[in-house]
């Protein structure tokens, strides 16, 4: 029973009842453009006439009348989103509701203080009117009224599906006014909670499609493969009342009569090729609709895919080899344009997770475009294809989880809309292969209803499985609901832990490796348990895109356009940037989800083909040796070896000894869909870093002494030192001064949103102010044989720990040491800052890259020489944060100086310190660069990313000074 009250002082027959969410909508079905008509399709995008209210009661109710005249209303772009044209703001949220802290809103009831109406018209000319007449709106948000030509046609909710209509009763030859009412709000907001910005209107295309008599109304694809993978047949059940049918796959041609309203065709092929992500065959169809007199009413082509997708002894097999999912979530995403994106925006976003190893996708956390489905079919992307429902707001908040208060749950006010979205995503894209579960929704609880949402997938396609996380936290209908058990963002020890209670189900991470600015450190934990735990199956990165806006030019977040509350930055998770650049947390990723686990050492490597169905030999491989990062030798080492299997091979070069590496290479032989021939896939390396001392046949500068200056003279520099503070004040080198300001300890750096998340920066904070504040406490000098070194003690102003920093003078260079005396601790990073001149920009160094590293995102990363810009080097993160760190470093050359580690280093070269990174919030707001910021590091804390909201650092990566540890570099 309803359980309700009407509390809306703007009456509407649909908005406020849950039982209501669609009018005269017809029925879902395969999504699919004829490829020929004897009618017409035209797409509607483009200008139509609008106008919005903030409140529906403020909106003329007559405005769709045709005796209007609306030529003084503004234009707007269809599709597109009213708050990104101008019209309210946009709102970014995660769990809250858009209506939190501003109206008590109690489900199934709607705001009545705020609810965004837009009203759009077009008048549009249609030639003929012979046949049927459809509008199809492929995404509205949140719910809108259709009229045609001054009657009302029908109401429809659930934005990310297909609502269509027929009009030909509305419909005339010549001009048709088409009006649209959209309410951002109704009791569809409450299925619609999902972590995104919060937006309305017309959002994807509209199309006006004149269909003749006997035109197809849907398509169902079936395939269907003998257990030995011998036989395929292929299955067409067509929905039209055509007099005829035709057929056509290859060489393969089918006519028959159509019996009644739907009409099933079958073919047999021997020995099919079998789609899969690694080798994704498709073959092509068309469907010909015929009419009494043998003539073409309508064809549709389209694209089947023969696959077996099932679940064998708790382990989940694609083609009867054990599948793991190398994945990540995506939104729809277009900074300039919202969740309004492209087929060239589509397509990208394939052709970067194909280039980086990325195998699946999950629709996060509704359907997406029928576009973006078929580019996963053709490239090869496995896809868990979710449903449009999300309540998270309404069983998570500030005082926990209520489980009482989630919705659905088991009231059944709720059944008929979820059901239909179910319905409407199964229906609209079962044809894909790609497809491979079938997924409940997001975060939306337990509970009766669901589980029989599953259980409608399951009655309908028994060639897929069906995904649900949510009942992680509400397990009375978890084996109902779920076909595999799915978590978020558990620790790979937690997993394996699970796992060895004896589970019977396979295992997947929705969502994990929470990429939030500098992140996804100890990813390669995840990957390891996947090669050892067979039930461990993989998982989705959370996320793919940042979710940034264009603001005056600059992208930004949640909280940037004036709106309250927001959840700041927390849409900023994305492997690439809002505009589509890869970030340098793709270098990690590409290595993680690689086909191949390469182990290289000082004698052999070893190659492990991780591939289901690809051969080594398919690559070129190439082994390759640098000595200081330069190639003496390579080779090509292709062979085969098959899917599962490995080889071991001695390495075929003589060690030179020094800093050198051996590399495995392997690389596409040819051309593909998604990369040109040449192009790496996979890799793995072996290094050695040789020690630096000074050398025994050293000389110490020349020793000046001053009243207040210690004075040092090689052969190409001249130092000073501060007698009464031990610090260097001064290094110039071929007459060039070099030092801004005096070097000093770095134990902080820039917190980035994973440390703002666990309070890691409140734990650490003190660090901030030992390496700015410190008190000098004497120094000393002596003349060796070798070098002339200074020796200067300083106390920290928080702790009263004690460190000294030495500086050994020599013709060639300095040789600087810095030990710290203090109690065993946990620091941010230990080292030493110098500022240096701003024209010392460009930057070249022996170590970990080319992208920026972490001490816990290095694995994917190549020892070698790599070269960057200190003013460029600053990741563009939506927040500044720590970044442009480079890992297991032997020398760096910055401008003119040479820096040197003793074995070796974290570098950071910038242009600003991290206290004035820190206090940016946006990258326009940092400072005027008028220096170059060198860090040289012994250790640093990692930045974490299992997730962003308490997930520390693992405690092997957070960074330990102990009693006299010690960090040596050189100066030249």
């Amino acid at each position: 029973s309803l359980h309700y009250n009407k509390v809306m002082s703007y009456k509407h027959s649909y908005l406020d009842r849950p039982e209501i969410f669609a009018v005269n909508r017809e029925d879902a079905h395969s999504i699919f453009t004829p490829s020929f008509t004897k009618g017409k399709v035209t797409d509607l995008s483009g200008k139509w006439k609008f106008s919005s209210f903030q409140r529906p009661e403020l909106a003329p109710e007559d405005f769709y009348k045709t005796t209007n005249d609306i030529s003084s209303w503004n234009d707007i772009n269809v599709p597109g989103s009213v708050e990104i044209q101008g019209y309210g703001e946009p709102k970014y949220l995660n769990l809250m509701y858009p209506w939190d802290g501003r109206e008590e809103v109690v489900p199934p009831n709607i705001p009545t203080k705020e609810n965004r109406t837009s009203l759009y018209v077009k008048d549009v000319e249609i030639d003929s009117i012979e046949g049927s007449v459809f509008l199809s709106f492929y995404g509205v948000q949140t719910a809108f009224d259709l009229f045609v030509n001054d009657e009302f046609v029908g109401y429809a909710e659930d934005s990310f599906t297909l609502s269509e209509f027929d009009i030909t009763k509305y419909a005339k030859q010549g001009k048709n006014r088409i009006a649209v009412r959209v309410f951002k709000f109704s009791t569809a907001s409450h299925l619609e909670d999902q972590d995104y910005w919060r937006l309305s209107g017309i959002f994807r295309k509209v199309v006006l499609s004149v269909r003749p008599n006997g035109f197809i109304k849907d398509i169902d694809v079936k395939t269907k493969m003998s257990p030995d993978y011998k036989k395929g047949t292929i299955s067409f059940i067509i929905k039209t009342e055509a007099k005829r049918i035709r057929i056509e796959m290859g060489k393969n041609v089918v006519e028959t009569d159509a019996s009644g309203a739907s009409t099933e065709v079958m073919m047999f092929l021997s020995e099919p090729k079998l789609w899969s992500a690694e080798n994704p065959n498709l073959y092509p169809y068309t469907i010909i609709a015929l009419d009494e007199n043998d003539e073409v009413l309508e064809k549709v082509d389209g694209f089947a895919g023969f696959r077996r997708f099932e679940i064998v002894d708790g382990v989940m097999k694609i083609n009867g080899k054990r599948i793991v999912f190398h994945g990540v979530n995506r939104h729809e995403w277009n900074p300039e344009t919202g969740r309004t994106i492209s087929i060239e925006d589509m397509e990208k976003d394939i052709l970067l997770m194909k280039r980086n190893n990325i195998n699946a996708v999950r629709t996060s956390h509704y359907p997406n475009s029928e576009e973006f489905y078929a580019l996963c079919d053709k490239y090869g992307i496995y896809v868990i294809a979710e449903t449009n429902i999300e309540t998270h707001g309404t069983w998570q908040n500030l005082t926990g989880k209520d489980i009482e208060s989630q919705i659905p749950g088991d009231d059944e006010i709720w059944t008929p809309a979820i059901l239909d979205r179910a319905k409407s995503n199964y229906e609209s894209f079962k044809n894909h292969p790609a497809i491979l579960m079938w997924s409940v929704g997001n975060e939306s609880g337990g509970g009766e209803i669901l589980s029989r949402v599953a259980a409608y997938f399951h009655k309908v396609d028994k060639a897929r499985l069906v995904h649900y996380e949510g009942v992680f936290n509400d397990r009375t209908y978890s084996d109902e609901t779920s076909d595999v058990e799915s978590q978020m963002y558990t620790p790979a020890d937690d997993i394996e832990i699970f796992l060895k209670r004896n589970y019977d189900k396979p295992f997947i991470l929705c969502e994990y490796s929470h990429s939030m600015g500098n992140s996804n450190g100890d990813l390669m934990d995840y990957i390891r348990l996947e090669r050892e735990q067979e039930q461990y199956q993989g998982g989705f990165i959370w996320d793919f895109i940042d979710q940034m806006l264009y603001k005056n030019g600059e992208l930004v977040y949640g909280g940037d356009f004036g709106e309250r509350p927001n959840d700041s930055n927390f849409c900023a998770n994305g492997l690439v940037f809002a505009d589509r650049t890869p970030s340098p947390k793709l270098q990690e990723v590409k290595y993680a989800y690689q086909g191949f686990a390469i182990d290289v050492n000082e004698e052999f490597f070893t190659i492990k083909n991780l591939n289901l169905f690809s051969d080594l030999d398919q690559f070129k491989t190439v082994l390759i040796h640098e000595v200081e990062g330069k190639v003496v030798a390579e080779k090509d080492i292709t062979g085969n070896i098959k899917p599962g299997a490995e080889i071991t091979k001695r390495i075929p070069f003589t060690r030179k000894g020094g800093n050198e590496a051996f590399r495995v290479s392997i690389r596409l032989k040819s051309d593909t869909l998604w990369a040109k021939k040449g192009y790496e896939i996979a890799h793995g390396q072996w290094y050695s870093i040789a020690e630096t001392t000074v050398g025994e046949d050293s000389k110490p500068a020349e020793f000046i002494t001053g009243s207040y200056t210690w004075g040092f003279k090689g052969k190409n520099y001249t130092a000073c030192i501060d007698r009464r503070t031990g610090m260097l004040t001064s290094f110039r080198k071929n007459g060039k001064e070099y030092i801004e300001s005096t070097p000093y300890p770095s134990f902080w750096r820039a917190p980035v949103d994973n440390d703002r998340g666990s309070n890691l920066t409140a734990q650490l904070g003190r660090w901030s102010a030992e390496g700015l504040y410190t008190r000098p406490m004497g120094c000393t000098v002596e003349v060796r044989e070798d070098e002339t070194v200074v020796s200067s003690l300083f106390m920290l102003s928080v702790t009263n720990d004690d460190y000294v920093i030495e500086h050994g003078f020599t013709e060639e260079g300095v040789r600087i040491t810095i030990k710290y005396l203090g109690r065993e601790s946990i620091v941010p990073e230990f080292g030493l800052l110098m500022r240096i001149i701003q024209s010392e920009n460009d930057v070249t160094y022996l170590g970990l890259g080319p992208e920026e590293n972490e001490t816990d995102r290095k694995e994917g990363a190549i020892f070698s020489i790599h070269s960057f810009k200190a003013s460029e080097n600053l990741t563009p993160y939506s927040m500044p944060q720590e970044a442009g760190g480079r890992c297991d470093v032997k020398w760096a050359q910055v401008g003119d100086l040479k820096f040197t580690a003793e074995n070796e280093m974290i570098l950071s070269v910038l242009s600003w310190t991290p206290e004035e990174i820190e206090s940016a919030k946006h990258h326009s707001e940092l400072p005027p660069i008028k220096k170059t910021v060198v860090r040289l590091l012994k250790t640093r804390t990692g930045v974490g990313g299992d997730n962003s909201w308490g997930a520390l650092p693992h405690n092997d990566k957070m960074a330990r000074i102990k009693y006299d540890d010690s960090f040596t570099f050189y100066l030249s």
